[in-house]
């Protein structure tokens, strides 16, 4: 039940679960300000792309099409030790 229409909804499930996402080696071509200290940086982009929940022979107002596609971009900056 959606709390602000108090209308009924369908709920679909994301296939997406960048939690659990293997963070790789530091990227050492990602630019650091030069007035911070020593950074490690870790770059995670995600790439998402399965089949839309959401097809537009059934949902044709709310669907952008037969597949989802989309991406997911993080950086972290990490103070190395000393």
């Amino acid at each position: 039940m959606n709390p602000i229409s108090y209308n009924a909804n369908e709920v679909f499930n994301v296939a997406n679960d960048p939690v659990n996402a293997h963070i790789g080696s530091a990227s050492p071509a990602m630019p650091v300000p030069p007035h911070l200290p020593e950074f490690l940086v870790y770059n995670t982009d995600i790439v998402l792309e399965y089949p839309n929940p959401l097809q537009p022979n059934n949902y044709a107002n709310y669907s952008a099409g037969p597949v989802y596609d989309s991406v997911e971009l993080s950086d972290s900056f990490l103070i190395q030790p000393l």
